[in-house]
């Protein structure tokens, strides 16, 4: 018999949308998404890094990344800056608003995440972040 609760893809799902979920509640009075506060994240990581690099880290095609950094910059919290070798790519970096949110905003999610796994020991948690870094090693590109 099949069974969608079977499946790993399931499984991660439902854990990832817990934290979302957990974690949109927190978010709700800046008026972003999880997956915009994960876009910042990205950009707090390696500031300057292009759209096309952002979609590929975030694991995103490069239109809804796109639409993303639409949406941030409307908000003030991302701006642009032209690469002087291509004239068709940006930069992008976050503006003092931008680091701002990610940084007061940090703690809410790891509590999300924390919420969302407390049914495992330390050790446990250990050892599940240990299993997901090396699956996701093996996956073409890493991460």
């Amino acid at each position: 018999m099949y069974s969608i609760h079977q499946l790993v893809s399931f499984k991660l799902l439902t854990l990832l949308n817990h934290m979302s979920s957990s974690f949109q509640k927190e978010l709700q009075d800046v008026g972003i998404t999880p997956g915009l506060y994960a876009a910042l994240l990205v950009l707090y990581e390696k500031p300057g890094i292009t759209q096309v690099e952002a979609a590929a880290i975030k694991r995103i095609d490069k239109a809804t990344m796109g639409q993303m950094i639409d949406t941030l910059e409307k908000k003030k919290m991302v701006m642009r800056e032209k690469l002087p070798n291509d004239r068709r790519a940006y930069s992008l970096f976050l503006t003092e608003q931008g680091r701002a949110l990610v940084e007061t905003k940090w703690p809410d999610k790891v509590k999300a995440e924390e919420e969302a796994t407390q049914s495992l020991s330390e050790e446990e948690r250990a050892i599940f972040l240990r299993l997901l870094d090396k699956t996701n090693e093996k996956m073409e590109g890493g991460y």
